[in-house]
């Protein structure tokens, strides 16, 4: 470069001292100047196009694979080295993104399910207690309020120590009565279906009345199971990291675990007849989770549609075949103890 810049500046003096030399020399410095503007013009066309020729040799020989820009424009590498990096960092804040959108929506299925939940026990406490309070009443109401003439002091003692641990009881329960009307006064009523999220309409796993039971402690875990099933869903379909989908997988089977102990308490406070067999199915699941996780660690499995499918089959035959068949057990002991 500093030869054809050199050229460029002395042509045109060589021309100028045409104008010095006799009429018969004077085409000498004019063709001499000619052919420096020539020589630093291809010297300067040289300097610029050649690292462009270099790029385009590299990228046809090789085809699909990424530009071979070494002894190219060093600005071009140093270009191209900081997009890729920006594209990288910009692909790590899009993933780390949906993964918290993902997280704050299975909470928000989580509070849902977890909240109707305890919206129901309260309700079902406080129609235990009034029972309580009327039956209370009723037994305060038997006693003689005032002394029988043949009562010796001992039963009369007994009578009004009765009467007053009768009052008082019921004063507590009353007061019991009111706090939880209070507490579901401030958390409001349980939410409908039709204030679900808008994206439940395009989950893989639909919820049915069909899967419900009766029970609503076990009816809230179905839908947490379901909810969690969706979560993998959607992970999958969207091809989420590996390692994502194994958490989720993780905690999955983790509430399947939890699910199945509230289950076998309530086979043992029921006296369902049928808990054997119940619980042999529990232990076949989770023989069967171990095995896929094995399979999974081992390169052997994946987790894919055919999982989502087993998943989704598995949880509505277990519904439909199994939660079935304890729940009449389970709401009769909750209708003798109300």
């Amino acid at each position: 470069m500093p030869v054809a810049v050199f050229l460029l500046f002395a042509a045109p003096f060589v021309g100028l001292s045409a104008l010095l030399l006799p009429r018969s020399f004077i085409f000498v410095p004019l063709v001499l100047a000619a052919v420096l503007t020539w020589g630093g013009l291809l010297l300067v066309y040289r300097s610029l196009l050649t690292p462009l020729r270099r790029l385009t040799t590299s990228a046809r020989a090789a085809g699909d694979a990424p530009l071979n820009v070494q002894g190219a424009c060093p600005l071009l590498r140093e270009a191209l080295t900081a997009l890729q990096e920006r594209e990288h960092h910009r692909q790590e804040d899009f993933a780390r993104m949906l993964h918290e959108k993902e997280e704050n929506f299975q909470e928000a299925v989580e509070w849902h399910e977890k909240y109707s939940v305890a919206i129901t026990g309260q309700r079902m406490v406080r129609a235990t207690l009034d029972k309580v309070e009327d039956k209370l009443k009723s037994l305060a109401a038997r006693l003689p309020q005032e002394a029988v003439p043949e009562e010796d002091a001992h039963t009369r003692a007994c009578r009004v120590f009765v009467t007053e641990a009768l009052e008082n009881a019921r004063g507590e329960l009353e007061y019991c009565a009111n706090y939880l009307d209070q507490m579901n006064v401030f958390l409001g009523e349980t939410p409908t279906a039709g204030e679900k999220a808008e994206t439940d309409e395009q989950d893989f796993f639909q919820w049915s009345e069909s899967y419900t039971t009766g029970v609503p402690v076990i009816d809230g875990q179905h839908k947490l199971l379901l909810s969690y099933i969706n979560k993998l869903a959607r992970n999958v379909s969207q091809g989420s990291d590996p390692a994502l989908l194994l958490e989720i997988l993780d905690a999955l089977a983790g509430y399947a675990f939890t699910h199945f102990n509230t289950e076998e308490i309530f086979f043992a406070a029921s006296g369902y007849t049928e808990a054997g067999k119940h619980i042999r199915k529990h232990r076949e699941f989770r023989q069967t989770v171990a095995e896929f996780r094995e399979a999974l660690d081992e390169g052997r499995a994946h987790i894919d549609i055919n999982l989502l499918e087993f998943l989704k089959v598995w949880l509505i035959e277990h519904i439909q075949g199994m939660d079935t068949g304890y729940a009449p057990y389970v709401r009769k002991r909750m209708d003798e103890h109300a």
